[in-house]
């Protein structure tokens, strides 16, 4: 049965001189027929190593065909265990210069390396492509892959007719892809080829031939669109459910931080309000019976201290006239008495004065328990005072709980503005799936 052929089945018909007999590594897709097509085109074993599992596993069994998925392990070979290597899209390895340096090693020197990459998005430049080829080997030369349509007129009868080719009919068309023929040796391929395709029905519409590999890509990616957009669909759906909810949540939290806030700060004034006019009453019951008992024992203490002066001044005097009249020598014996009473009333005067004394000092302690009194009101001040600041900082922490109920009440809003947005970026993800798949 013949094989469907496409581009890369022309590269492979170019290469022939470099196939024929040889054992090849190929690097491209598995169900594309490549490596069936360098059998027959005389390859003597053929290595094919593709990057999709799934297309490896889908692979029919061929023999002297060996078809493995591209792993880090993939290319344990022997130096120089190929005579010939082909990678179909050198785009698709990353990274792509440790790749050539591992397909250096593994070409026999008097072999060869074909690598091609498409022009434009999903390719490398013509520039890096070279670069990259020229670092692992010291003979390279590049082609362009250009489309071809004609017609050919052949001489009948004749054995071996010139070819000639007219392309005066035809707008230049720039390479669609870029070849590189790498060598050890000199070598080469040539210079100028055509390679000539099966012609597409003509009940269908032309297109552009386009490899089995890269149209096995483009339905891959369908599937994986749908899928996306399977996956999206559901995302999509629990989100608008989440949001859903999210928003019963954030109408339920609303309602309850609004009240809560409003019993806080009602909780707040009115709890300040009335310790403040409780303190302030009884701080000024507190001082007007401190005043009150303060001038009492002042008013006292003084009288006192007053009475006890004139009392001391009167028996200090008393007493020295009587101590003077004490030391004049008596007369007779009725002075003698007379100075007798007179030393007992001295003894008495002294006693009243240290009595006295005693009353005075007795006064000064009254005194400085008054000024005591004062001391313990001026604490009962500042204690009055304290509590007063922590009714101030009591209302100050609950209007602080009130704030950061409203916080919350912030952050929920947004929280359900971002599930709102995340729903409409899967909405949006969504349609755009849809979209591609429709194209």
């Amino acid at each position: 049965m013949a094989l469907p052929a496409n581009v890369d089945h022309a590269l492979c018909a170019y290469a022939e001189p470099w196939i024929d007999g040889r054992r090849v590594l190929v690097v491209g897709s598995a169900s594309a027929g490549v490596g069936e097509r360098l059998l027959a085109l005389g390859a003597r074993s053929v290595h094919l190593f593709d990057l999709d599992a799934a297309r490896v596993a889908q692979a029919t069994a061929t023999r002297g065909l060996t078809v493995r998925h591209l792993d880090d392990r993939a290319l344990d070979f022997r130096e120089g265990a190929f005579e010939f290597a082909l990678v179909l899209e050198l785009a698709e390895v990353q990274p792509p210069g440790a790749f050539l340096s591992q397909l250096r090693r593994l070409v026999d020197r008097s072999g060869a390396l074909i690598v091609r990459t498409a022009d434009g998005a999903g390719g490398v430049e013509y520039g890096e492509l070279y670069d990259l080829v020229s670092l692992e080997f010291p003979h390279v030369k590049m082609v362009g892959e250009v489309p071809f349509g004609g017609v050919a007129f052949a001489e009948l009868g004749a054995e071996a007719p010139e070819v000639s080719v007219d392309s005066q009919l035809a707008e230049p068309v720039p390479p669609r892809a870029y070849v590189a023929l790498a060598t050890h040796e000199p070598r080469s391929l040539e210079g100028y080829a055509i390679v000539q395709l099966p012609e597409a029905p003509q009940s269908g519409p032309r297109v552009d031939p386009r490899s089995a590999a890269e149209l096995e890509r483009l339905r891959a990616h369908v599937e994986v669109l749908r899928e996306t957009v399977d996956r999206e669909g559901e995302k999509g759906m629990r989100l608008a459910m989440g949001l859903e909810v999210a928003q019963k949540a954030l109408r339920d939290a609303d309602a309850q931080a609004t009240l809560r806030i409003a019993e806080a700060m009602q909780a707040s004034q009115e709890a300040s309000v009335a310790l403040q006019s409780r303190l302030a009453a009884d701080l000024e019951g507190q001082l007007r019976a401190a005043q009150a008992e303060l001038t009492s024992r002042f008013e006292e203490a003084e009288a006192q201290l007053l009475v006890q002066d004139a009392q001391i001044v009167r028996l200090s005097k008393d007493l020295i006239d009587a101590k003077n009249r004490l030391e004049r020598p008596p007369a007779n014996p009725a002075q003698a008495k007379v100075a007798e009473e007179q030393g007992a009333r001295i003894t008495k005067l002294e006693a009243e004065l240290v009595e006295a004394r005693r009353l005075t000092q007795l006064a000064e302690r009254r005194v400085v328990e008054g000024q005591a009194v004062v001391a313990d009101l001026e604490k009962r001040v500042a204690a009055a005072e304290q509590g007063l600041g922590a009714a101030e900082k009591r209302a100050v922490e609950a209007s602080a709980r009130a704030s950061h109920a409203a916080a919350q009440l912030a952050e929920a809003k947004r929280a359900v503005v971002e599930a709102e947005r995340a729903a409409a970026a899967a909405v949006a993800r969504t349609s755009e799936g849809e979209q591609r798949l429709a194209e």
